[in-house]
């Protein structure tokens, strides 16, 4: 006898085992034969244009899938969550284009329940280093109304795309990036710094707008749901959007922000003072994580953008800011014992270690610090010239944390960074002398390198053995644990145990510890 059995008697576990088997234009045309198939199926299609909340799963504006995952969503009757969506704005495109991809965008925000995370990247336009990049030009200041002068298309359509992503009420965690100004080198220093200098009228019209926007702020809004802001593109503190990011970083929502990739370093001052016009503009209650690299900020600014700020419990500070004063020189000033009491964990390098804790009532709660070593070119590291000599004044108060870390980053793994320190040979370690080194108790290294050398390996054990109180050391390359052959990971693992016997080693991906990373497409 023959049992005739329906497809919708079957239980959902089975019909989406059948569904992984058909084409994607047949699971699509399934999802629209009943409610059931719809709500149970469509997910499924989603899912194989890579949206979803799953982790690696992301909508990329505006690919082949993406267009496909839209069309879907036009027609869903339930609403998605998204682990991440990412945008990439071409700013050579039309105004017309543009609008079109800003109306897109709107009802992709509208079948979102809610986005872990969005990815903003201004394409760079055709610039040069004389003047602003198109993106922001149209702002020119005369005589009169200034601020009422036309804005770009393309500053415009930044403003409207951002605007969406923020008041849909969806967004958890906003990143903006692109490469708006070249990189500095050498011989842009100069020219980079004029950019601003040359125009003037434009900074001045942009000091009196911040003070009559300033009675406003902060300011609430019930539908903004960011949590974290990333900052990775000088075009977001240029004067037509200057104003838009005080506003959304006024928000008392967010706890979590990062400065970064503004293109200034210490030898390319040329928009230092202008952050001077603009910290004091920034006032966020809940911010309880900041990070800043890339980007040329006097200290006393700096300072002071710190201190009205009491709630910041975690610091990050990168290798690409302003150089601090030396404190013995300036009394210790900046530092306090009133300055930053809830900061718990501190990443710097050793200068802005030493500035930062040099003064014994600085920061009380501070438990964990990291120390950023980054050595360039064939500079050897050791440890007397990159941790023990630099960081000598404040061994008192490293010695008193819970946790000393070491974060290495390395573009080019070559073998003399790894350099056994002579102070340690056996007739110097009975030395009552504490040496930071000794102190440190987590080692990261952050090597840009697809596969390790032999010698590095090799010589990773020994080297190890320098640090008394290690417990753990993690190591990361672009390709994880991938980048080590097995007899050579079986190798480092034996050398470092017999070495090392109660340190924890781990394996990882560089990117994902990467803090100052660039925001970029997935």
């Amino acid at each position: 006898m023959l049992w005739h059995v329906k497809l919708l008697d079957l239980p959902n576990e089975i019909i989406l085992s059948a569904v992984e088997e058909l084409p994607d234009d047949s699971v699509y045309a399934l999802a629209f034969v009943c409610r059931r198939l719809h709500h149970l199926v469509l997910p499924s299609y989603l899912a194989r244009k890579g949206f979803g909340p799953g982790p690696g799963q992301y909508l990329s504006l505006f690919n082949h899938d993406a267009w496909d995952a839209i069309r879907a969503l036009k027609v869903a009757l339930f609403k998605v969550k998204l682990r991440k969506l990412f945008y990439l704005v071409d700013c050579k495109k039309d105004s017309g284009w543009l609008a079109g991809e800003v109306e897109t965008l709107k009802r992709v925000l509208d079948k979102v329940e809610v986005v872990e995370e969005v990815v903003v990247v201004f394409d760079r336009p055709g610039i040069t280093v004389e003047g602003f990049p198109f993106i922001l030009a149209g702002d020119e200041v005369g005589e009169g109304h200034e601020e009422d002068r036309l804005i770009s298309v393309l500053s415009t359509h930044a403003r409207n795309v951002l605007d969406m992503i923020v008041s849909s009420g969806r967004c958890l965690s906003l990143s903006v990036g692109g490469d708006v100004f070249p990189r500095p080198s050498d011989s842009d220093h100069q020219q980079l710094g004029s950019t601003v200098d040359n125009h003037p009228s434009r900074w001045q019209a942009l000091r009196r707008r911040l003070v009559q926007h300033s009675t406003y702020l902060p300011r609430n809004n019930s539908q903004n749901s960011l949590t974290s802001f990333d900052l990775h593109t000088p075009v977001l503190f240029q004067p037509p959007l200057c104003l838009w990011t005080l506003d959304t970083l006024n928000y008392s929502t967010i706890t979590k922000i990062s400065i970064n990739q503004q293109w200034t370093t210490d030898s390319n001052l040329g928009n230092i003072d202008q952050w001077s016009l603009i910290l004091p503009h920034i006032s966020m209650p809940s911010l309880t994580d900041f990070s800043l690299d890339y980007c040329a900020i006097w200290t006393h600014d700096l300072i002071a953008f710190l201190r009205r700020h009491r709630s910041l419990q975690k610091l990050y500070i990168g290798h690409h800011v302003t150089n601090p004063p030396d404190p013995l020189r300036l009394g210790l000033f900046s530092f306090q014992k009133s300055a930053l009491r809830n900061l718990t964990h501190l990443q710097a390098p050793a200068n802005w270690l030493t500035f930062m804790l040099s003064n014994k009532r600085s920061l009380p709660a501070l438990s964990s610090c990291t120390i950023l070593v980054h050595p360039f070119g064939t500079d050897k590291l050791t440890l007397s010239s990159s941790l023990d000599d630099p960081l000598e004044p404040i061994v008192h108060r490293l010695r008193s944390l819970k946790e000393l870390n070491l974060s290495l980053s390395f573009g080019a793994p070559l073998s003399d960074w790894i350099h056994v320190d002579p102070s340690l040979e056996p007739q110097d370690k009975t030395t009552t002398t504490t040496r930071v080194h000794s102190l440190v108790t987590h080692i990261e290294a952050c090597i840009r390198m697809y596969a390790l050398p032999r010698l590095v390996s090799h010589k990773m054990p020994k080297w190890l053995a320098q640090f008394p109180a290690l417990r753990r050391f993690a190591v990361y390359t672009m390709s994880g644990a991938g980048s080590f052959a097995p007899a050579q990971k079986e190798l480092l693992l034996q050398g470092i145990l017999e070495s090392c016997p109660r340190v924890i080693v781990e394996f990882g991906v560089v990117d994902e510890v990467d803090l100052v990373t660039r925001t970029r497409a997935p």
